[in-house]
């Protein structure tokens, strides 16, 4: 019964510690501003498409200000933060990390063929992963995107 009880508790504290606050908000504001002007200096070509998606979040951003009650503030500002984080900036802001997981698995597949298989297949296959990453990476920053669905499509190409 005791079990119960904590596990009630605990459920009841991780729901109110998880409630959006205007503080909150207003960080995730100051973060995805950051990260769509990081990124206009990382990807250059997309400066016109990310451009445009934080001028219309700091529109959103602005309303959100002028709201009198702390509710409707929290709502104006989530839009403001889903307005400045569209699925193109989702993928170029990861884009960093899942290259390393490809390469991980790269990686693990020559310890595999190492052990006993075809360390000829790995090998070609690992050159074949960095060949295809350059490619992607190259793409990704020749292709100019003036807006987010252009972003979009550029993206999930590379």
């Amino acid at each position: 019964m005791k079990n119960l009880q904590l596990i009630i508790c605990l459920f009841a504290l991780s729901f109110v510690g998880c409630k959006k606050t205007v503080d909150s908000e207003t960080k995730r504001w100051n973060s995805s501003q950051a990260r769509l002007e990081r990124l206009m200096s990382e990807y250059p070509n997309f400066k016109t498409a990310l451009s445009a998606d934080l001028a219309a979040a700091r529109k959103i951003h602005q309303e959100a200000l002028t709201k009198p009650d702390d509710d409707s503030k929290i709502s104006w500002l989530n839009q403001a933060n889903s307005e400045a984080y569209p699925n193109y900036v989702r993928k170029l802001d990861n884009m960093d990390r899942e290259v390393e997981e490809i390469r991980e698995s790269s990686v693990k597949l020559f310890e595999y063929a190492d052990s006993g298989n075809s360390t000829l297949v790995a090998g070609i296959k690992s050159m074949n992963v960095e060949s295809t990453i350059k490619d992607a990476k190259s793409y990704l920053t020749s292709v100019e995107a003036k807006d987010k669905y252009q972003a979009n499509q550029v993206v999930d190409k590379a």
